[in-house]
């Protein structure tokens, strides 16, 4: 797969998942995207959650 089939991909999947959920995505909009990866401290609040379930 080219790099610019996977950036098509990627544009594609999240405009499906959202007209399936009855979203709405504006077109040539920015839209933030956020992981617990990328924060330590939500990272262990959903390790937190998630292990409370378990038990």
């Amino acid at each position: 797969m080219t790099l610019t089939d996977k950036l098509r991909a990627m544009q594609f999947l999240p405009a499906e998942l959202a007209r399936d959920e009855g979203l709405a995505l504006i077109p040539d909009a920015t839209y933030e995207s956020w992981s617990s990866l990328d924060s330590h401290q939500a990272g262990r609040l959903f390790h937190t959650s998630f292990a409370s379930l378990l038990t």
